[in-house]
């Protein structure tokens, strides 16, 4: 989340940390024409993140986009190597843009996930498009590190159809968190509701979403049913900063 100052929305008043979570774009690893396998090629294509971070490591804290196709032990110790000497906190999997399904590459996909388990680092997966970015496909992943902490992201773009598989995904693992990136006020209430505020992450996935708009249909959950919850403030600001907040260790 990148809020600077002061915000004020639909009456609420708030005070937000300038702090960015900064990551390369998933898409650019996938054949780039100056493309470079291994080591070489991960550093180059993580550079100007390692360098953006370096300039204000007390604002920002970089994402580790992980493409096995550079190489899935190479990424792994490159990933390492970034939480430990320039302080990435968290582990980004785009398998849809990367072209590899998650549940069948786990050969790939697993060593990463052990990894940030071990390191305690939250992972972030890019979900809600075909072929290889449906929820169902993920459960795999969850089930292989039970002490990892999963973040799915965008579930409101999943297909209204796939977007309860999520919901039910996060019900019954304590360790799964879901990301409001596409909500809408039907939904956010409803799963809300299910899920408690302690499991939802405030983001908006790309520009096109206005993090105003975003904020002021979780705003509305604090209003009476049946527009809104009547949450409390407290539990309004846990989705909007502390829960993400908590899960890197800033809380």
């Amino acid at each position: 989340m990148v809020l600077p100052g002061f915000v004020r929305t639909h009456g609420h008043d708030y005070q937000f940390p300038i702090i960015g979570i900064v990551q390369a774009p998933p898409g650019g690893t996938i054949a780039p024409d100056d493309y470079i396998g291994g080591v070489d090629g991960i550093r180059k294509y993580m550079a100007p993140v390692v360098d953006v971070v370096s300039q204000a490591p007390d604002r920002l804290i970089g994402c580790f986009t992980y493409n096995p196709r550079y190489g899935v032990e190479e990424g792994v110790e490159e990933f390492e190597r970034l939480v430990k000497e320039s302080g990435f906190k968290l582990l980004k999997i785009n398998s849809n843009n990367h072209a590899y399904r998650p549940d069948r590459a786990t050969n790939w996909l697993f060593p990463a996930l052990e990894k940030a388990e071990e390191l305690g680092v939250p992972v972030v997966y890019h979900m809600g498009e075909t072929p290889y970015a449906m929820p169902s496909q993920f459960y795999p992943a969850i089930d292989h590190c039970p002490k990892g902490k999963h973040i799915m992201g965008h579930f409101f773009k999943v297909p209204d159809t796939f977007c309860h598989d999520v919901e039910w995904m996060a019900k019954r693992n304590e360790n799964v968190w879901v990301e409001t990136g596409w909500c809408t006020p039907k939904r956010m209430v409803e799963f809300v509701e299910l899920l408690g505020p302690e499991k939802l992450i405030f983001a908006i996935d790309t520009p096109p979403n206005n993090p105003g708009l975003v904020m002021q249909m979780l705003e509305v959950l604090t209003d009476p049913p049946p527009l809104g919850l009547s949450l409390s403030e407290a539990d309004l600001e846990k989705i909007l900063g502390d829960n993400l907040a908590n899960l890197l260790g800033l809380l």
